[in-house]
């Protein structure tokens, strides 16, 4: 997914300035590990291109009124209608490109060691992602029923906590393998 397109759906559902917009972002899809600077190119490119407007905000109550006001973004027609066509469009199937997967791909014998090394480190990192998005979904059972954007949030962290499944699997398998040829190859791990 563009990131353009994800702040142009945050901002259709609220109006917003960007820091917190990428709040907003951080808790919708918190393994997309977009950078703030990104969402910001984000809005001028979306603002530039007359999907958004932006407009000096007042500050909200509770700050100190000191500094500038913020620059509030709020959907225009013409991005309305481009998130609808975003929407509406087809959505290819693009698996996700792991720089540790081409290392493996490209690297000889000799480098394995290293790689082996690597896909502990990505494993322990995926291993803390999965935890803390396991506790995020775990929810007190309550007769409320959920509005769209929890449930929406909820079924992306789903998806989130399958893929990290997924990831610590294969990288349990690609380190297997490799100490295998290792072996086969007479050199130690």
């Amino acid at each position: 997914m563009a990131l353009k397109h994800a702040v142009l759906g945050l901002v259709i559902e609220r109006p917003s300035y960007g820091y917190q917009l990428a709040q907003r972002l951080d808790e919708r899809f918190p393994s997309g590990g977009w950078q703030k600077a990104g969402i910001y190119g984000a809005l001028d490119s979306l603002e530039g291109a007359g999907l958004v407007a932006g407009n000096a905000g007042r500050r909200r109550g509770g700050d100190t009124g000191r500094g500038p006001p913020r620059k509030v973004y709020r959907v225009t027609e013409p991005g309305r209608g481009f998130f609808r066509d975003w929407i509406r469009g087809p959505s290819p199937f693009s698996p996700s490109r792991q720089e540790l997967d081409m290392k493996i791909q490209l690297a000889n014998p000799e480098l394995w060691p290293a790689l082996i090394d690597q896909s502990w480190g990505q494993e322990s990192y995926c291993i803390a992602e999965l935890q803390t998005l396991t506790r995020a979904t775990q929810r007190p059972s309550s007769g409320l029923s959920l509005t769209w954007a929890e449930t929406s949030a909820v079924l992306q962290r789903n998806a989130e906590i399958k893929l990290l499944e997924v990831r610590i699997a294969w990288l349990q398998e690609a380190r297997q393998a490799m100490k295998l040829m290792l072996e086969r190859c007479g050199r130690a791990v």
